[in-house]
């Protein structure tokens, strides 16, 4: 990606607004362009939830969104948190390319979702996580760059980019060992985890 004055920053609302400013200064200092940074997308509920049920969850997401007409005509670098199942991705790269922009990028502050999470997040299985779900239910036998590609496919957008572990490890405040990893290495902290990360291996 050749980054110009064609480039628009959108954070997805609303939490990388930080991440988004952060990102358009390192392109700026990286290139010396300015890249800047508009809230083209809009929420129409501000609480982002995850829903079990399939259905629920496509009319949620249908139902997501308004995009403004400020990414007309624009390469837009979409700045979100994180990609789980892949469907409001999708669903946004669809509604940002309906009101005409010319291209759709994504940059993800964490790495790929691969596992599940016991933990509070509802995130019970592996079935229908998009890394696992263009992989094989295999994203770690898969180079870094070929999931991402995998996956911006999946999203219909122009390309992906996750977050390094390095750079993840950058971003926290204390020691990385210290935070729960399981849903991006498989390696649950507890052993009840442990347990059911088993079980649901064994039965799967």
């Amino acid at each position: 990606m050749v980054v110009s004055s064609r480039f628009i920053i959108c954070p997805a609302p609303h939490t990388p607004i930080p991440a988004a400013e952060a990102y358009g200064e390192e392109i700026y200092n990286l290139t010396g362009v300015y890249v800047p940074v508009r809230n083209c997308i809009e929420k129409f509920d501000s609480h982002r939830n995850f829903i079990g049920s399939e259905g629920q969850r496509k009319i949620s997401v249908a139902r997501s969104f308004i995009v403004h007409r400020d990414v007309k005509g624009k390469a837009v670098i979409v700045i979100d948190d994180c990609i789980v199942r892949g469907d409001t991705s999708k669903e946004l790269c669809s509604e940002i390319r309906g009101v005409g922009a010319d291209e759709v990028h994504f940059r993800l502050l964490d790495r790929p979702i691969i596992g599940p999470c016991y933990y509070g997040v509802y995130i019970p299985y592996q079935n229908g996580l998009i890394a696992n779900d263009v992989s094989n239910n295999n994203p770690r036998a898969l180079d870094i760059r070929e999931l991402e590609r995998r996956i911006a496919s999946g999203i219909g957008a122009d390309s992906v980019l996750f977050q390094t572990f390095e750079g993840l490890q950058m971003g926290l405040h204390h020691p990385i060992e210290n935070y729960c990893l399981g849903c991006i290495n498989l390696e649950y902290p507890t052993a009840c985890g442990q347990k059911r990360f088993k079980e649901m291996v064994k039965s799967s």
